[in-house]
């Protein structure tokens, strides 16, 4: 631009502003004269907005906002935008959710940081050290250790093995960190016993399900959107054939 080339500064009708004296320069755009951004705010971006994305794809347990929030575990503040943000982004319409887009849009959120365990977690440990890690045995409402991975999604009904180390989500990352200094970490990942990690939102690990094995598991919605997380053809496969279960409509 040639005002730049002259060293002259200017402000533009666009809200561009540069100035320039000396060896001070100023170049940015004010908003206030454009105009406030229009971008949509991805709620999906937060935990909260993720919580109840959640509770949209379990299906209807409430026709209010206000019990969306107590489901979701957030105030009824967070639930009202979520939902407006949702339906700006066209994941909701006239208040029902978008199959199989909003599935889909949670996630590709969905990222997760795995820990290899090379020992634990085994029986017997100790009832101090339960509440330590926050495993969460005697309360499968509250926040907690959520198995997931194919043994959770076998029982749940889909085709998969069900074979290798369990795999856990933990309520936060203090637990994670507990975790990782009760159990030796693997040296590669072939010796793995357990992997851990902590979700994208905490609601991830409450409402657990008693499947019988020795840790609670997560919800069928859970353990879908951890296959569906690494958008291989391997779990499109397995989501593609699985019809939900008896508590999770399909919405993949």
């Amino acid at each position: 631009m040639e005002l730049a080339a002259a060293g002259w500064g200017w402000l533009d009708r666009s809200g561009h502003l540069r100035l320039v004296r000396g060896g001070l320069q100023l170049d940015r755009r004010l908003s206030s004269l454009i105009g406030p951004d229009t971008t949509p705010i991805d709620p999906l971006d937060r935990p909260t907005g993720l919580a109840v994305a959640i509770c949209l794809l379990e299906g209807p347990r409430t026709d209010s906002v206000r019990g969306l929030a107590t489901a979701a575990g957030v105030s009824t503040g967070a639930a009202h935008s979520a939902l407006t943000e949702l339906t700006t982004l066209g994941l909701l319409e006239d208040g029902q959710r978008r199959d199989p887009d909003l599935f889909w849009a949670v996630a590709a959120r969905w990222s997760t940081r795995w820990y290899a365990l090379g020992s634990g977690p085994g029986p017997g440990v100790p009832l101090s050290v339960q509440r330590l890690l926050r495993f969460g045995l005697d309360d499968a409402a509250a926040p907690g250790w959520s198995e997931v991975g194919d043994r959770v999604a076998q029982a749940y009904g889909a085709r998969v093995a069900g074979e290798g180390p369990p795999r856990f989500y933990l309520p936060d990352q203090r637990a994670l960190t507990w975790a990782l200094r009760t159990w030796e970490s693997a040296r590669d990942d072939r010796a793995a016993t357990a992997w851990l990690t902590v979700p994208p939102t905490k609601s991830a690990t409450s409402d657990r399900v008693d499947l019988g094995n020795e840790f609670l598991a997560a919800r069928p919605i859970v353990v879908a959107l951890d296959l569906a997380a690494d958008n291989s053809p391997r779990s499109r496969e397995v989501l593609e054939d699985w019809k939900g279960s008896g508590r999770q409509p399909r919405v993949w």
